[in-house]
Parts: structure tokens; sequence; C-alpha cells
């Protein structure tokens, strides 16, 4: 179990102002039920293919009514989605647009509040700001000498302002209108992976390859939080809806609880076993914790209950684990070789994910396939056993590429 990093000779900056700009009421006469153990959301996911079967898809957001996808490929594409409030209907998605965005691979995208425009980051070094409705690009921003690759773009929560998190650990902030950055920040030791707007629109919080997650004031330059208690890069950030509690997800499977008033770890969660945490999102009653992990497992968490029991102090590795197992809700199995793109709760009531397939994966298997053929071929001595294994050795992978490409079709 990680423990708090904290420098003690050093005070903590004067309190912000952390609570949200906007919350909704769960009171409102005529709502639903809000969600909890008694009630989970529905889950649906959808899987983006490109128009191109033989393209990848690298990146993919939601737009902020849930209506639309978008998803970025190897080849540098943009496609954008529409999708039925019916994600069974996934074979049957209209595309709206498909834009020759880059010049190499698409690495991040993001839709502005109102989904009016699409902003995309690819590794041709650039990034551009698409009009979702007339497909047009409207601007493309540069950082003059510095070469810019980012990892992760996000808007800040009243549009205008979108944040991004590059492979230089620069943090640089931009006006939709403005070719180049007019804030920077600096602070991290290491790439940046993650970056988020706290609801409020006041502050940032960023992830980093160095372990750490900070928050920052950038209107005035500032960075107000340090929070150290990953091992491995953080790949997942989100704010709670009351905007207090920050949770960080890494590539050491851990997932950990902040109070950012406080500047305390409140609770880490290590039910995931994989090579990260994918994405984390926070329903809009601030009551479930939903985590999707590369080994294509999702994991529901009782928030409140979280919070509640928050306490770290004189906690053993068994009672934590035995706490863990209450606070866990639902653990769900996702197919196999998918790779995870970008999930959340969407309404009252829903909870969607998109996923790609992982032809690297299928050709792994294929390749584990031949190494047996080989070996069995060694190991066996008669010559028309050696015939039979083979012949069904080959007709495995002859199904396995069948399936692929019927999957990429579909």
């Amino acid at each position: 179990m990680p423990l708090e990093r904290r420098i003690t000779d050093h005070p903590l900056p004067e309190p912000f102002n952390w609570a949200a700009a906007v919350q909704g009421s769960d009171s409102t006469p005529g709502t639903s039920e809000p969600l909890g153990r008694n009630r989970l959301p529905a889950l649906s996911m959808n899987l983006a293919t490109p128009v191109d079967t033989e393209d990848e898809v690298t990146c993919a957001t939601l737009s902020e009514d849930h209506c639309s996808v978008a998803f970025g490929t190897f080849s540098g594409m943009m496609h954008v989605v529409a999708v039925r409030k019916d994600w069974r209907e996934a074979n049957n998605l209209r595309r709206e647009n498909v834009f020759q965005a880059h010049q190499k691979w698409v690495m991040a995208c993001a839709f502005s509040p109102g989904d009016r425009h699409l902003l995309t980051s690819s590794a041709d070094k650039t990034m551009r700001l698409w009009c979702t409705r007339s497909g047009c690009c409207k601007i493309v921003y540069t950082t003059g000498q510095v070469p810019l690759t980012a990892s992760c773009v996000a808007f800040a929560p009243r549009g205008c302002y979108f944040a991004t998190a590059s492979e230089d650990a620069v943090v640089r902030v931009w006006r939709e209108d403005a070719e180049h950055p007019i804030i920077s920040l600096f602070g991290h030791l290491a790439k940046l992976m993650v970056c988020r707007f706290h609801p409020n629109g006041n502050y940032l919080a960023t992830g980093s390859a160095d372990a750490t997650v900070r928050i920052w004031d950038y209107r005035n330059h500032a960075q107000m939080r340090v929070f150290r208690g990953h091992k491995a890069p953080v790949s997942a950030l989100v704010y709670s809806i009351c905007g207090r509690y920050l949770v960080s997800g890494g590539r050491d499977d851990l997932v950990i609880v902040w109070d950012t008033s406080t500047a305390r770890l409140l609770r880490c969660l290590w039910q995931h076993k994989a090579l990260s945490i994918a994405s984390i999102d926070i329903s809009y009653c601030n009551n479930l914790l939903a985590v999707w992990s590369q080994e294509f497992q999702l994991t529901l968490w009782d928030f409140q209950l979280l919070l509640q029991n928050s306490s770290m102090e004189n906690v053993s590795s068994a009672q934590s684990n035995d706490s863990n197992g209450k606070l866990l809700i639902r653990t769900v199995k996702a197919p196999e070789n998918v790779i995870w793109l970008q999930s959340g709760f969407f309404g009252r009531d829903g909870l969607v994910a998109i996923y790609a397939e992982d032809y690297k994966k299928s050709a792994d298997v294929l390749a584990s396939i031949v190494k047996q053929i080989e070996n069995l071929q060694i190991g066996t001595k008669s010559e028309a056993e050696k015939n039979e294994i083979m012949e069904s050795m080959l007709n495995k992978i002859l199904s396995s590429e069948s399936d692929n490409t019927a999957a990429g079709r579909s």
C-alpha cells in the first residue's frame, strides 16, 4: 500500500475554491432515483471501426450530449460517428464526417462544450480545430520553435480555453482563437500523460510519467498541489462532481482518491492488475466510481462509502483488502483482444464505453500457433502425425484470420 510522501516543512498554499460553479440537485421533482448500490447504470459498449478495415484506431472521445463519437486512426483520419441512445445498434452507426486530419497518427481528440468544435492532436506535431458542422479546419496550432506532441487535450468547462499535456513535460493552456499557447506551466519532471480541468474551470490537474499529480491555478501561473503516491506514470484523472475530490489511476494498477482541500491521500484501490488504468469516471450524483483497466475489466465502486471510510492511518494490508471488498459493488469482464479508448456516464442512468480491436494481440495469437507448430514438428517422429498436426494448426490460423476480417468489417 502506498504511503503519503508529504513535504512537512512547506506549508500548504491558501485554501482555494474547489466547489463546482454549477451543481445539479438530485431532489428535483420528477427526476429518477440517483444511481447507487440499488440502482446500477445500464452498461453499453460500442466498437469503433474505421472505413478502411486495415487502419487502426488510436484514440476516441464522446461528445457532450453523448450522441456522437469521434475517433482518430493511425493513418491520420478522424471519424465523427452519430450514435443512437440504444447502443445495441452499434453496427448501424451513421458516419457524419471523415476528416483527412493529419500526416501521421492521431494521438488525442476532444469535443468543445456544446460539441461545435473538435480538437485533434497528432504525431505530426500539430493540432487542428475542426468545425463539426461544416467539417472545415478552422485553425492549426503550433508552438513556434518548439515541436509539439500533445498526448492529451482537454477543454475548459465553459469553452474558449483548452489545455494540452505534452511529451516535453510542459503544461500549456491555449485560447481557441490563438495559434500559440498563452500560458506554459513548468514543474513536472517527465512527459505528461493526462490533463483535466476542474468543474469550476479555475484549476487544471495533470498526471505525468514522474508519478505525480499536480493541480495548477493556471491563470496565476501557480502550482497549488503536488500529490505523491503512485509508483508509475499516471494515466487517468477525474474530478468528483462536487469538485473537491480528485481520482487518479496509473500504470502501477493503483486508483488513488485525493482530497484537494487538505492535500491528503484518502483511499487507495488495487483491484485491477494490468499495464494501465485506461479511464475513470464518476456518476452525475457523485455516488458511483467507474474504473476501466487494460485487462478488459470494469469495476464499480461505492464512492460515497469510500469517502466515509477514507482513513488510511494504522490500516494493515489485510484490513485494507477487506475494506476494498466492501466498497466494490460489481466487476464486469469485457471481451478480450480489445483496447479501451474512452468511457463515461451519460444521462442519469447510462454508462458507455468505446473500444477498438487489438489487432496486435490477434497477430501474437497467430505467432503463438506457428511456434506451437514448430515445437510439435520437432517432437513428432511420424511423418503422418506431422502432416495431421500441421493441417489442424493451419486450419486454426485460417479460422482466426477469417474471424478478424469479419469483425473488422462489422
